[in-house]
């Protein structure tokens, strides 16, 4: 008989018995919930009078609530079984429902102990890994197997174009981080790993360490790095658990563990992404941290958080847990992502439908509902097919990323351990979904995890598997920062090359394709086999492609393309340089802005000028309304292009005062910004004599230092290229100073 209700072995923490309530409950194959307290929300209709009179029913001697998420838990009076309270509760008028507080299951396959000390000592195939090869297709055609998340690849966006304040924060609702950590009183909590130190955690700025009181007024004072809600304490340490020892600790490795630091293993994170330690095992421990997680975006901590990690489960049959959806609902409306795990399979070890309704899995399975800010994960296996361990669901489970055999952070001082569980493969979604919100926080939730399935690796042994039939990929999410899977400037003819997939599997000829944005873009057959799309105007098109019976999946949506009508679309400018950007489009008037006015600058004729280091856009309006805009404009230190001397605008050479006209002359900055042929005090823009007089004075006349801009001369061409290229070549270990390191 299949059964989908997840035993011990396959899980963190060891299940106990309630200390009384429904002789049928206490099984050891069945879930457990704590007695003496319950879970209720009040219709907001309902007045406090009425809600006296409910609390009243089951006796309650105190209540404590979640204000961000509207659920009291209500401690229970003697005499009152946690269940028959539930029923008292969900049977008054004030009520809209109550939960009774259940205890959370952690995902994770029995742990292993490799022999090859190679696996000790940080080898890491999620984050990169030598393609392997096979043969899926037929005997005679060997293919190539691209199985890691391409973290080298996202490293070095990040690193070229991730401004200094692009940074996120995951909270871990689990077991803890680190065993045997202490609170430092100067510092905060000290996790005692040295793959995990003080720096890997989120930082409070608004909270005093150690002063006993309530600086920011949260509720939970000196909650310098996060907060234990099963013990009430801001020390979350792990313990250990003779099931599943230091689930915690792994899962804040995965995310956050030291990058570069010449120990362990690295984070997917990079530095970037900071772990936010929300201990918790029961259900209302879980909805406090989610009301917790919800109060650091008004401005408390740094930064805030955008994505929950849910490493288990509730594996209740016929049970809502209503308080649990209901909390998540309003953290997505927060604009937070909950990423949850997809669920190990049951007692025969194999991984179920969770698309069948039997036994649901929640909170993966609220993706059914559906809540649009939760993302279920199933696991991958070191070959890039789906583990046999791992739950699976064509509608209810979005993505796959790699969750089996590799290493990360266990228990405390110089220990690690391999693992495997779909616990393992929610942590690598969401590190990069919070890095993806770190370089574009205006995501909503829907928007995130649509980019981050939008950059993923497709695999035809996943399709029929997993709503999206990829795997997570760093570099797709995040490059260049847009959700693509190409762009296509107007007036241009791309053709169609998606032929092969993640492990080189041939698709087979298009028999037909379905335009779903026809007013934006169309697909056609050009010739024979060969087809084609044409942009119509700026926005984002999709399509479906149907293939012929040899084709090894079924018909397949493409990821969307972006249409635009400014080029370049991409570009990198230094500070007081100048880049022109052309209209794509037949147009009557146009006229050009920048989203970021100082950052850069843009006259009528499209010249954009860099003003200062960061990030903007180019907006193009037409006839009156806004069209389009650019992707990523990167100002950065300027470059002397031409070699004469002077950080001089792009291409002017210092002797042309047409190529860019509009430009105004930037005194004191050593730079001929609008291209007369004269720099600074030479300038009569700039008095011209050397006083501080006329146009408001300028310095020196000598040519300024070499002050190269290092490494990001041709980013835009390597930017464009991450959207489209096959990932075949293997990626060694490098060292931080030229080189990205895993």
């Amino acid at each position: 008989m299949r059964k989908k209700i997840l035993f011990s072995i396959f899980f963190l923490v060891f299940w106990v018995l309630p200390v009384s309530g429904d002789p049928s409950i206490n099984s050891e194959n069945l879930p457990v919930y704590r007695e003496g307290d319950v879970l209720v929300k009040f219709r907001a209709s309902s007045k406090e009078s009425e809600r006296t009179r409910a609390r009243g029913l089951v006796s309650a001697r105190g209540s404590r609530r979640f204000r961000n998420v509207g659920i009291e838990r209500l401690f229970l009076g003697p005499g009152i079984s946690a269940a028959e309270a539930v029923k008292l509760l969900e049977s008054d008028p004030a009520v809209e429902f109550a939960d009774l507080n259940w205890r959370a299951r952690y995902l994770a396959m029995p742990r292993q102990e490799p022999d090859d000390p190679a696996y000790w000592s940080g080898d890491q195939w999620h984050l990169n890994a030598s393609p392997l090869t096979g043969y899926f297709v037929d005997s005679g055609r060997q293919v190539f197997i691209d199985r890691d998340i391409d973290a080298p690849e996202g490293w070095y966006v990040m690193r070229e174009a991730f401004e200094s304040t692009m940074r996120g924060t995951v909270g871990v609702l689990d077991s803890g981080c680190g065993e045997e950590g202490f609170f430092d009183g100067a510092i905060g909590y000290i996790p005692n790993h040295e793959d995990l130190p003080h720096s890997s955690l989120w930082a409070n700025p608004a909270e005093l360490p150690a002063n006993g009181a309530d600086n920011d007024g949260n509720g939970y004072p000196d909650d310098a790095n996060g907060w234990d809600f099963t013990e009430g304490n801001n020390t979350a340490e792990d313990d250990y658990d003779s099931q599943a020892p230091y689930h915690g600790t792994f899962i804040s490795g995965i995310i956050a563990g030291g990058w570069d630091n010449g120990v362990g293993g690295a984070g997917v994170g990079a530095e970037r992404v900071k772990v936010m330690p929300l201990k918790s095992l029961y259900l209302d421990e879980i909805l406090e941290s989610i009301n917790y997680a919800i109060g650091t975006l008004s401005g408390t901590g740094t930064p805030p958080v955008r994505v929950l990690n849910a490493s288990w489960i509730f594996p209740l049959p016929l049970v809502e847990l209503r308080s649990l959806q209901d909390s998540i609902v309003q953290a997505g409306n927060a604009g937070i992502v909950f990423v949850a795990a997809a669920g190990n399979g049951g007692e025969d070890h194999l991984g179920d439908n969770n698309d069948d309704g039997l036994d649901p899995v929640l909170p993966a399975e609220y993706t059914k509902i559906p809540i649009d800010n939760v993302l279920a994960v199933a696991a991958s296996s070191s070959t890039g097919s789906l583990a046999r361990f791992s739950n699976y669901g064509p509608q209810s489970v979005q993505m796959a990323a790699p969750g089996q055999e590799f290493l990360s952070t266990s228990g405390g001082v110089g220990e690690y351990e391999i693992a495997s569980g779909t616990s393992f493969a929610a942590p690598v979604a969401a590190s990069v979904l919070a890095l993806t919100l770190a370089a574009d926080p205006g995501l909503t939730p829907a928007q995130a995890i649509e980019r981050l399935i939008a950059g993923g690796d497709f695999d035809a042994r996943l399709s029929g598997l997993i709503r999206s039939g990829k795997r997570v990929n760093l570099a797709g999410a995040l490059a260049p920062f847009a959700p693509y899977s190409g762009y296509l400037p107007m007036g241009t003819l791309q053709p169609l090359a998606l032929y092969d997939d993640a492990v080189s599997l041939r698709y087979g000829p298009i028999e037909d394709a379905d335009n779903h944005t026809p007013s934006v873009a169309v697909i056609k057959e050009v010739s024979g086999d060969a087809w084609a799309i044409s942009p119509v105007s700026p926005g984002i098109a999709s399509f479906t492609l149907e293939f012929g019976e040899s084709a090894p999946l079924t018909p397949y949506d493409t990821g969307p393309w972006r249409v635009t009508a400014i080029s370049p679309f991409f570009a990198q400018v230094g500070v007081g340089q100048t880049r022109a950007f052309t209209c794509l489009m037949p147009h009557t008037t146009k006229s050009w802005r920048v989203t970021e006015e100082d950052i850069g600058s843009i006259n009528p004729d499209g010249v954009f000028m860099g003003l200062r280091e960061g990030a903007t856009r180019v907006v193009l309006t037409v006839d009156g309304e806004d069209v389009d805009n650019s992707g990523v404009i990167l100002v950065g230190s300027a470059v002397d292009e031409d070699g004469d001397g002077y950080l001089s605008d792009v291409d002017c050479d210092d002797t042309d005062p047409d190529l860019h006209p509009g430009a105004e002359e930037i005194c004191d900055d050593g730079i001929d910004n609008d291209c007369d042929g004269d720099v600074d005090d030479q300038d009569s823009d700039c008095g011209g004599d050397g006083s501080g007089g006329g146009g408001g004075g300028c310095g020196t006349t000598a040519p300024p230092g070499d002050d190269p801009w290092t490494g990001m001369a041709g980013m835009a061409a390597v930017l464009a290229v991450l959207l489209l290229m096959r990932r075949r070549a293997d990626y060694r270990v490098r060292e931080r100073s030229n080189e990205m390191k895993d």
